[in-house]
């Protein structure tokens, strides 16, 4: 209907005259599966950005396979030639996008057949992708299904970026240790009849590793406790607790052998991939505690337990499988006499001023050479120390110096806004009161 809104005035030869016509908004190139726009994959986690924008963007047009959000939401398409089994695919999506609900989801196949490797929605503007636990085959085509969980798009800020790279091999810290237990916080020898909980250390700190198999015996001198398979924090909590038995979920033990595949998608038969943005986590990276717990058989004092050993199995990102092996580490059986309370360990360092500080007021010294060459020095500030380094200082608070112990927590005094508050820099006479 094209009417006038002008009032009485009646249209005529002269004034009624207009012009009308009827757009169909152009489509994205890389609309459907069938014109998807190639992508090159980059080596060494380079990643160089493809724009696009989901803008007059419509369903797809034959049957996605997956379950990847609403069918029906507009979608663009890429593809690319794997060049290492697990490539890693990012994209960036507009505030309009994101607000809607970005998801990408990988295929193998062709077009009208297609196999659904994975689907993942974004919580931020950006996602990261790649094929989980089975990787692709180096020459296979990838195709990407970029779309929303919403409406059909309706501004610019529904544009995309796009890049396709292998990440670049995972920096992976690990060790291993015990708790005793039966001793608690006051510690004390391991003795016939303590419960001792092993704990295997990961620390993820970048990238991602693949197909992560943790691989361990009970110890020799000790039995199995019933229901201790877990994953812990980094503050010893429990994570994630598996059965024994061989299942579907991802712990078991069989005989003395324990097994647990590690990350996410791991199943019964096989580990899943781990990223260092994954929990638990402290910081950016991802930490968690592989564990299990034993308890010390009737031994004579003098018998050794082997408390280290075991292994961390993974993939790297460019195919390559790789081991870590915890080292091992025995321990002695022995009866617990207490200690002396003028008694030093071994680690202290009693050749500088028996152990103290010495003297004179200046908060932080300079660093020690008693301490092992892998420890970096730094002064006490905001963040500092953190894991790796070490201070050497009179007073534990930061730059924004404070002897008051009652600081609230969030304070700036307080290291990482928490660390307790204890001596003293102005030289007090009084030892109660500092150093």
């Amino acid at each position: 209907q094209v009417y006038s809104a002008a009032g009485t005035t009646f249209p005529n030869t002269f004034n009624g005259g207009f012009n009308i016509c009827i757009e169909d908004p152009a489509l994205p190139l890389n609309e459907d599966c069938e014109t998807a726009i190639i992508l090159t994959q980059q080596a060494n986690g380079a990643c160089t950005n493809v724009n696009s924008n989901l803008g007059n963007a419509q369903p797809a047009a034959s049957a996605v396979p997956g379950t990847c959000g609403n069918v029906n939401s507009p979608d663009i398409w890429y593809k690319f030639a794997a060049t290492s089994p697990y490539p890693q695919v990012n994209v960036t999506g507009g505030a309009g996008l994101a607000a809607a609900g970005l998801r990408v989801q990988l295929f193998t196949g062709t077009c009208g057949s297609l196999t659904s490797l994975v689907c993942n929605r974004a919580y931020t503007t950006s996602v990261s992708s790649f094929p989980p636990s089975a990787p692709v085959l180096i020459g296979d085509t990838v195709y990407v299904r970029i779309s929303s969980d919403g409406s059909l798009p309706t501004s610019g800020a529904w544009n995309t970026s796009i890049c396709v790279t292998t990440p670049v091999n995972p920096l992976i810290h690990f060790g291993k240790t015990y708790v005793n237990v039966t001793k608690g916080a006051g510690g004390g020898t391991i003795e016939p009849g303590d419960t001792l909980e092993m704990r295997a250390v990961l620390n993820v700190r970048n990238n991602v590793m693949f197909n992560a198999v943790y691989q361990d015996m009970v110890p020799t001198n000790t039995t199995y406790i019933p229901g201790t398979l877990r994953i812990l924090t980094n503050e010893g909590k429990i994570f994630r607790q598996w059965t024994d038995a061989l299942d579907t979920d991802p712990g078991s033990i069989s005989g003395s052998a324990v097994t647990i595949n590690l990350g996410n998608g791991a199943t019964g038969t096989g580990g899943g991939f781990i990223r260092s943005s994954d929990r638990p986590s402290t910081g950016s990276q991802m930490i968690m505690v592989v564990s299990f717990s034993i308890r010390v058989n009737s031994v004579a004092y003098g018998t050794q337990i082997p408390m280290g050993g075991g292994s961390i199995s993974f993939t790297q990102p460019d195919g390559t499988p790789n081991v870590i092996n915890y080292q091992p580490t025995p321990a002695t059986v022995y009866p617990n006499y207490g200690i002396c309370t003028n008694t030093i360990g071994s680690n202290g360092i009693v050749s500088e001023f028996s152990g103290s500080f010495g003297n004179g007021t200046l908060k932080d010294r300079t660093a020690s050479n008693k301490v092992p060459a892998n420890y970096g020095y730094v002064t006490f500030g905001t963040n500092a120390p953190g894991d790796y380094f070490y201070g050497v200082s009179n007073n534990t608070s930061t730059t924004n110096v404070s002897t008051n112990p009652l600081e609230p927590y969030g304070s700036t005094s307080r290291v990482f806004q928490h660390w307790d508050i204890i001596g003293d820099h102005t030289g007090a006479a009084d030892q109660l009161a500092g150093n």
